[in-house]
């Protein structure tokens, strides 16, 4: 019950499965004792034991998957950057998009930061950018977003220069 609504938070799921397992824990050992009471088979114990632990590798591994995403700072599950950038670009005003970044900063919380370039004429930049902000949240759920607006006649920003001549 204490879970609805709540899987995709990666803290709630790992309480969830350590609670899991203490229970699956206990009725091993009550299932184990009573068996062994009964009956003396005593390979009962290590069975439960390598079941139980079976059950808990398995539940933990797509937790584990996720955390590993989010620490690596990967885009988001199932979200493709490319889809991204042609929603911002198709932002009136926008003429290009560069230096474009989604990672997640927690489960179920997608952050973005882009450089984004801006028509000068009959644009407002700030109007731009708060039209970026509603499209990333209308279409990906994007509240954490950093965005880099530059007109079109500043030239470049500058880190597309300093990247090219590293290479």
């Amino acid at each position: 019950m204490f879970m609805r609504g709540r899987k995709e938070d990666l803290n709630i799921r790992g309480a969830f499965i350590h609670i899991l397992g203490d229970t699956l824990s206990s009725v091993g050992v009550l299932v184990g004792a009573g068996v062994i009471a009964l009956t003396g088979w005593t390979r009962i114990d290590p069975i439960l034991s390598i079941g139980i632990s079976g059950i808990i590798v398995l539940s933990s591994y797509s937790l584990l998957r996720e955390v590993l995403e989010v620490l690596l700072e990967a885009a988001p599950h199932g979200m493709k950057t490319e889809e991204v950038r042609r929603v911002i670009a198709a932002v009136a005003g926008v003429d290009s998009v560069h230096d474009l970044h989604v990672w997640s900063i927690t489960s179920g919380m997608p952050a973005l930061s882009a450089h984004v370039v801006v028509r000068e004429h009959g644009h407002d930049r700030d109007r731009v950018r708060k039209l970026i902000h509603e499209e990333l949240k209308r279409a990906f759920d994007i509240d954490h977003a950093t965005l880099q607006v530059e007109c079109d006649d500043e030239g470049d920003c500058g880190c597309c220069l300093e990247r090219e001549s590293v290479e």
